[in-house]
C-alpha cells in the first residue's frame, strides 16, 4: 500500500489519478510527484515514492507484451508484402511511385484475406487470446476473436520514440465491404488524438529545422519524406487536436523564437473545412501557421507521381498565412459581385479578423474591412441601420482583442475608436486607394471581376 502524501488544499484522489498515468507510461520505478497549493503559487519540494516491484512489474510488464505483440504483427505483415497474395498490394504501392526500398523504409506490409493468419501467428509466440484483445488488432465475434485487418495495405503506426502501437490499413480488393481506411482502435498503447504517423522519422528534422508540415494520409507522408520533405507528419483518422499540438510544440521548441506549422489540405470543401479546423486550434501555437494547398486540388502524393519531387517543395514554398486562407475562406461563401454578398462577407470575415494573432496584421486587415465598408457607404443599396450594425460588429470583436494592446498613454479607447479616427483624417486620394486595393487585390483572388 502506497502512502499518498498529502497536503492542505491538494486532493488525495487527484494525486491516484496522477500516480495512476506516470505508471502507465512510465519506465523508471521511482514515482516522483510534485505537488501545489491549490491557492498561491508556491510548490513543494518533489516527493519520491517507489513503488511496490510486484505492481510495477505488473504494470511495465503488460504494455511491454502489447509493445512485443505489435512488433511481431509488423514483422508478419512486411513478410507477407513479399507473398504472391500481395501483389495487388504491391501494385498500389507501384502506381503511387514507392519501390520495394520506400516500402521497407516505412514498413509498409500487407494484411492477408483469410480470418486468422495474424491469430495463428501471434498465438504459436506465445501470446494468449486475452492478451491479444487488448492489442486492437482482433475484433471479437460470438466464436471468439479474429484478425481485425484482412486483405488490406498495413503501415504501421509508431510513438514518438519508434514503437509501434498500432496499424493503418488500407482497402485493396473490391469485394471487402469496410471501410477505405481501418485503424487501430482506442486502446492502452493507441490513442488516435495523440499519434501522429511519421513522427518517429520526421522527429529529428522537425526539431533542426523547427519547421512541421501535417500531411492528411499515410501515402502524402511517403511521398514528402521521398522528395526531402523529411518534416511531414499526419493525424490518423481524426483532425489535429490539442494533444498532437503538445507533442509538435515541444519538438518545435516552440518559445516565440521562431518556427513554423504548415498544414497542407486538399482543396475541396473537406479540405477547408479541416483548415479552417486547424485555425480554431491556432492560438495554441507561438509559431506561425500556413497552409499549403495546390490549386488543382492534387495531394504531395499526387504532385510526386506527376511532376516529380520538385512539385512537393514547390507546394510547401507556395504556403500562406493560415489566417488568410480563412479570409478568403470565409468570403468565397459569398457572392461579392452584389452589394448582399458583400455585406454577408463583411459581417463573417469580423471574427476570423478578430482572431489574428499578431496586433500589426490584425491592424492591417482591420483597415482593409474598413476600406470595405466604406465602399458600401457609398451605395444606396444598404440601410444606414445595417452599416451602423456591422460598425458595431467589427468594433466590438477587433476591439475586443485590441484592448490587450493597449499602452496606459494610449489616447484611444481601443483600435477601432483609433482607427476611425485614422479613417476621418484619410485624404480622399488615400482613401480612394484603399478601396481600390480590395477591388483589385481582394475580389480578383476571389474569382469575383
Amino acid at each position: 500500500m502506497l502512502d499518498y502524501p498529502s497536503h492542505p488544499g491538494t486532493g488525495r484522489a487527484h494525486d491516484r489519478r496522477h500516480l495512476r498515468r506516470f505508471v502507465q507510461d512510465g519506465r523508471s520505478p521511482l514515482i516522483v510527484l510534485y505537488l501545489k497549493k491549490r491557492h498561491g503559487k508556491a510548490e513543494l519540494q518533489p516527493q519520491v515514492i517507489r513503488m511496490p516491484d510486484g505492481l510495477l512489474s505488473q504494470r511495465l510488464g503488460s504494455r511491454q507484451r502489447l509493445l512485443d505483440a505489435h512488433k511481431i504483427a509488423g514483422e508478419f505483415f512486411r513478410e507477407q508484402l513479399l507473398t504472391p497474395a500481395a501483389a495487388a498490394g504491391r501494385q498500389f504501392l507501384a502506381e503511387r511511385g514507392f519501390d520495394r526500398d520506400a516500402a521497407e523504409h516505412f514498413g509498409v506490409g500487407f494484411a492477408p484475406q483469410g480470418w486468422d493468419a495474424l491469430l495463428k501467428h501471434l498465438t504459436g509466440k506465445g501470446f494468449s487470446h486475452d492478451e491479444l484483445k487488448l492489442t486492437g488488432m482482433f475484433s471479437e465475434g460470438q466464436r471468439g476473436i479474429y484478425d481485425r485487418f484482412r486483405g488490406r495495405l498495413i503501415w504501421p503506426i509508431r510513438d514518438i520514440a519508434g514503437d509501434t502501437v498500432g496499424f493503418g490499413a488500407r482497402r485493396l480488393f473490391e469485394d471487402d465491404q469496410g471501410p477505405k481506411y481501418l485503424n487501430t482502435p482506442e486502446t492502452v498503447l493507441y490513442k488516435k488524438s495523440q499519434v501522429l504517423y511519421g513522427i518517429d522519422l520526421a522527429k529529428k528534422s522537425i526539431a533542426s529545422k523547427r519547421q512541421l508540415v501535417v500531411v492528411e494520409g499515410y501515402t502524402d507522408v511517403m511521398a514528402c519524406h521521398l522528395a526531402g520533405v523529411d518534416t511531414a507528419v499526419a493525424t490518423c483518422g481524426t483532425a489535429f487536436g490539442a494533444d498532437h499540438i503538445k507533442v509538435s510544440r515541444r519538438l518545435l521548441s516552440d518559445d516565440g523564437t521562431g518556427g513554423e506549422v504548415v498544414f497542407t489540405f486538399d482543396g475541396d470543401a473537406a479540405g477547408q473545412k479541416a483548415a479552417l479546423k486547424a485555425f480554431d486550434e491556432d492560438q495554441r501555437f507561438v509559431a506561425q501557421t500556413f497552409v499549403a494547398v495546390e490549386p488543382s486540388g492534387a495531394d504531395p502524393c499526387e504532385l510526386r507521381q506527376t511532376k516529380g519531387d520538385e512539385a512537393v517543395h514547390a507546394l510547401i514554398r507556395s504556403r500562406r498565412p493560415l489566417f488568410e486562407f480563412a479570409i478568403r475562406s470565409t468570403l468565397a461563401k459569398f457572392d461579392l459581385s452584389t452589394v448582399e454578398g458583400r455585406v454577408s462577407g463583411l459581417r463573417a470575415s469580423a471574427p476570423v479578423v478578430a482572431a489574428i494573432r499578431d496586433g500589426s496584421t490584425r491592424m492591417g486587415y482591420s483597415q482593409e474591412l474598413a476600406g470595405c465598408q466604406s465602399r458600401l457607404m457609398e451605395c444606396s443599396e444598404v440601410s444606414n441601420e445595417t452599416l451602423h450594425e456591422m460598425s458595431e460588429r467589427t468594433e466590438k470583436l477587433i476591439g475586443l482583442r485590441s484592448t490587450v494592446y493597449r499602452s496606459p498613454t494610449w489616447p484611444f479607447r481601443n483600435a477601432s475608436a483609433a482607427l476611425r479616427v485614422l479613417l476621418a483624417a484619410m485624404s480622399p486620394l488615400l482613401y480612394f486607394v484603399l478601396n481600390e486595393l480590395v477591388r483589385t487585390y481582394m475580389l480578383p483572388l476571389l474569382g469575383v471581376r
